[in-house]
């Protein structure tokens, strides 16, 4: 029985090899992808602080210069918005990637169904 064993190990060691090699490099993919969502989360969090101070200077800016116009209607601070919105969707993507990839069972039982 044993020689069976070890005869069967011999004639497959390349396949364990390859199967051994490739259940490696899935978990350096997958952990090198973790580095690349907490980097991009952390640029996207310094990106926001940025857009919120661009937010304030520009409101204090166009107060300054004319208090009667409405800051809703100036272009500059509706790009400045849009740009907002569109870090914080980025940001929340990445946040919820990261999520799965941390806690994959806790992300299978969050999503909704149906």
């Amino acid at each position: 029985m044993m020689e069976k064993g070890y005869r069967y190990n011999m004639n497959h060691l390349g396949d364990i090899f390859v199967e051994k090699l490739a259940n490696c490099g899935k978990a350096i993919c997958n952990s090198t992808r973790g580095i690349v969502l907490t980097y991009n989360i952390h640029e996207l969090n310094k990106k926001k602080q940025k857009n919120f101070a661009q937010i304030g200077e520009r409101l204090t800016q166009v107060r300054n210069e004319q208090p009667s116009l409405d800051v809703f209607f100036d272009e500059k601070m509706a790009t400045l918005y849009k740009d907002l919105d569109e870090i914080e969707e980025r940001l929340g993507q990445q946040l919820r990637e990261r999520q799965t990839r941390l806690y994959p069972r806790c992300a299978m039982t969050l999503e909704p169904t149906g």
